[in-house]
C-alpha cells in the first residue's frame, strides 16, 4: 500500500469517525462532558480513593504501544488516581509474572507463548486492541537477499521475538509461497524484540519481523528491506491483565482502560504527529528525536478485536506443529476480554 493510499484510508475512517462522533453527540448531549474536550462523559476520570500503584511491562518502547505510553506521558493514569510504574521486560519473563500476580499488565504481542499460557489455565487476558501496524512494520530481509525475491531466501535464517510462533506468520508464509518454499525451507530463530535489530545488522539472521522504530538503523543504512507485512485489520498488539486487574481489583483494571480510551481519543486521532504538542511527548515517551519519530506515518487506533485472524493465525501454528499445546483454535473467550471497554466505550 502506497504512502498515498494510506493517508487517503485515514482520512476517510477519520471523516466517518467524526461523523458518527457528531452524531452521538447530537443526540446524547446529557453525556457529553462539561470540560470541552468533546468527549463523552463516560471517558471522565473517575479517580480511585487512594493513589494506586499499577506495574506493567513491555519489552521495547514501540510505536505500537503509543497509547499507554503517551498515558503516562500526558498524566492520563494520574488523574484517575494511578501510579502506574513501567519496567522493560522480555514477554518471556513478563508473562509468568502476569499469571502469578507479581505484575498487573504487560504490553505486547499475541504470540504462541501468551495463548498456550491461557491453555494452561493462567489468567491472561487481552482487555485492549493495539493500533494498525506501522508502514515500516514487518519482515526485514538483507538488502542482497531481497532484491533476488523471496527465493532467495531458502536454506536461511529468519528471526521473530517468538519464532514461528508470531502472528506474522500470515505474511511470512505468503511471502515464502511467492518464491515456491515453505516455514520448512528456512530456519526460524527466537531472538528477544531488543536485540533482533543488531542481530540483523550483524549478519547474525538474514532476516527479522521489526516493529518501528527497530527498523530506523536500516532506513538510514539501506543494508536491509522490508519485505511484507500486515494489514491495517490485522491487529497483533493488545495490553493483557492479569487476575490482580480482571479478578482481584477490576475497578483499578477500569481506570487504566479509561486513561488509555481517553489518551487515544483526546491525542491520537487522524495525522497525530503533525500536532507539535503530541509529537513531542510522544518522541519523548518512545525515546526518540522528532525526527525519527516523523519517519513512519500515524497509526490508526480504536481497532477492535479480530477474531476471525486470531483463529486463522492459530490454525497455522497448529499446522506448524510442536510449537501450541492445543489442537484446535481456543475460543476468543478464553483470551479476550471485552468488558473494560464495553462499560465505557459509547456505541
Amino acid at each position: 500500500m502506497s504512502h498515498f493510499t494510506s493517508r487517503v484510508r485515514r482520512a476517510i475512517a477519520s471523516a466517518v469517525a467524526l461523523v458518527a462522533s457528531a452524531t452521538l453527540i447530537a443526540g446524547c448531549a446529557s453525556t457529553v462532558a462539561s470540560d470541552g474536550s468533546g468527549l463523552s462523559s463516560a471517558y471522565n476520570p473517575e479517580p480511585l480513593a487512594e493513589k494506586t500503584v499499577v506495574k506493567v511491562a513491555y519489552p521495547a518502547a514501540l510505536e505500537l504501544h503509543s497509547v499507554a505510553l503517551l498515558a503516562k506521558q500526558m498524566g492520563e493514569f494520574e488523574k484517575e488516581n494511578l501510579d502506574v510504574q513501567f519496567e522493560v521486560m522480555p514477554s518471556s519473563d513478563s508473562l509468568p509474572l502476569l499469571a502469578a500476580g507479581s505484575i498487573d499488565a504487560t504490553l505486547g504481542g499475541i504470540t504462541v507463548a501468551v495463548l498456550n499460557a491461557v491453555d494452561s489455565g493462567a489468567v491472561i487476558r487481552d482487555v485492549y486492541p493495539g493500533p494498525s501496524q506501522a508502514d515500516a512494520d514487518g519482515l526485514w530481509v538483507r538488502t542482497d537477499l531481497a532484491d533476488q525475491g523471496p527465493a532467495a531466501l531458502k536454506g536461511k535464517t529468519l528471526a521473530t521475538s517468538a519464532g514461528a510462533g508470531v502472528f506474522g506468520i500470515i505474511p511470512i508464509q505468503n511471502y515464502l509461497a511467492e518464491g515456491g518454499l515453505t516455514l520448512d525451507d528456512v530456519t526460524m530463530m527466537t531472538i528477544s524484540l531488543a536485540d533482533l535489530p543488531a542481530a540483523l545488522e550483524s549478519g547474525a539472521v538474514d532476516a527479522a519481523w521489526l516493529s518501528s522504530p527497530a527498523h530506523l538503523p536500516f532506513s538510514t543504512s539501506g543494508s536491509a528491506k522490508k519485505v511484507v507485512g500486515l494489514e491495517d485489520d490485522q491487529i497483533v498488539t493488545a495490553v493483557f491483565f492479569g487476575p490482580n486487574l480482571t479478578e482481584s481489583n477490576p475497578e483499578v483494571g477500569q481506570a487504566f482502560v479509561r486513561a488509555l480510551k481517553r489518551t487515544e481519543l483526546t491525542y491520537l486521532q487522524g495525522d497525530y504527529k503533525a500536532d507539535p504538542e503530541v509529537r513531542a511527548n510522544l518522541a519523548a515517551a518512545l525515546g526518540l528525536t522528532e525526527d525519527e519519530l516523523m519517519v513512519s506515518e500515524s497509526l490508526t487506533f480504536g481497532n477492535t478485536f479480530n477474531t476471525s485472524f486470531y483463529e486463522e493465525v492459530q490454525r497455522a501454528w497448529i499446522n506448524v506443529g510442536d510449537i501450541v499445546t492445543f489442537a484446535e483454535p481456543l475460543a476468543p473467550e478464553k483470551y479476550l476480554d471485552p468488558s473494560f471497554m464495553d462499560r465505557i466505550v459509547v456505541p
